[in-house]
């Protein structure tokens, strides 16, 4: 799947692929890059429990049953 954002216009919030929020979108380019939980977590300044958390919303908006880095093409 190629994740990129699509354009907005002045004034309008960026669009992101599946409904993803911006955050979801950069863990999963994150994944995509082969980046562990703990990369994602230590890059984002976040918890690897909070990546965690977000897979499973991150898998649903994609309409994914499993979410693996495999799953991305980062671009």
């Amino acid at each position: 799947r190629q994740l990129k954002m699509s354009d907005a216009q002045d004034g309008e919030k960026p669009k992101y692929p599946f409904g993803l929020t911006q955050k979801e979108l950069e863990i999963a380019t994150l994944l995509g890059q082969g980046r562990s939980y703990r990369e994602i977590a230590l890059k984002m300044g976040i918890k690897p429990d909070t990546v965690n958390t977000r897979i499973p919303n991150i898998r649903k908006k994609m309409g994914l049953t499993e979410l693996s880095r495999k799953d991305f093409i980062a671009q």
